[in-house]
């Protein structure tokens, strides 16, 4: 269960990553919908609350 949690883990850290850094790349364009920043916001949102969510019931 330990290795499972940790793996699930690292591949959420990795897609809160990826999803940050692709937030950043559209925030520096001069032309971008909001709405499409707003979309990746909410998902990168959900990603964090899922990690925390995770590594507080592991550590406890």
């Amino acid at each position: 269960m330990k290795d499972k949690t940790l793996e699930t883990l690292n591949l959420l850290k990795k897609a809160i990553d990826k999803k940050r850094e692709r937030l950043n790349e559209l925030m520096g364009l001069d032309n971008v919908d909001s709405d499409t920043i707003l979309k990746l916001s909410e998902e990168l949102d959900k990603l964090i609350y899922e990690y925390y969510s995770i590594h507080k019931k592991f550590v406890q």
